[in-house]
């Protein structure tokens, strides 16, 4: 079979795609846009929900940017081509996300012996955990003692017999002459 007219048609529709002064500005309309909106998901749903983002927001800036920067032409070339937009904008989100995770990683190395913004936060976190969970327990024992706790009860072993013995010897004089 004979390719090169297929890739001689796309080679023509790619060139006329990204020849145009529209197209360009239209790519860069379109990356600046998805950056605002990407970075801002990126910050702003982590922190509704209580967390704390995964990237800080220089590092959101430069992932989402360069994720927008591959993922708008190629989706826009993929167009030109004939892919439906649907298909053309998954497929190069699916190509520009790894690639742009990569990118960003080798320009921002997060190394592991790096301390992150929020390990004394999280430090703090688990030190108050380990303090909760020591009074909890030291509730638990508490409620257990007081549950099972009797006071000390006074017991008299009396014995009958000899109170009445007792009292046979008061009412008895015991005289001797």
């Amino acid at each position: 079979m004979n390719y090169s007219e297929p890739i001689r048609l796309a080679g023509t529709a790619l060139q006329n795609f990204f020849s145009d002064p529209n197209t360009i500005k239209g790519i860069g309309k379109r990356v600046l846009a998805e950056t605002a909106i990407n970075t801002a998901a990126q910050q702003v749903v982590p922190r509704l929900m209580g967390k704390r983002p995964e990237y800080n927001i220089p590092q959101s800036l430069l992932n989402t940017g360069v994720q927008a920067a591959i993922a708008t032409p190629l989706a826009g070339g993929m167009q030109a081509l004939g892919v439906p937009e649907w298909a053309a904008q998954t497929g190069s989100q699916m190509v520009a996300s790894p690639a742009a995770y990569a990118i960003t990683n080798s320009i921002i190395p997060e190394t592991h012996n790096q301390e992150h913004s929020n390990s004394h936060e999280l430090m703090q976190m688990q030190q108050m955990h380990a303090e909760l969970e020591q009074q909890r327990y030291n509730n638990e024992i508490n409620l257990a003692l007081a549950k099972n706790y009797h006071a000390p009860t006074e017991i008299v072993h009396r014995n009958l017999s000899a109170d009445l013995q007792t009292a046979y010897n008061i009412m008895t004089p015991n005289v001797s002459y």
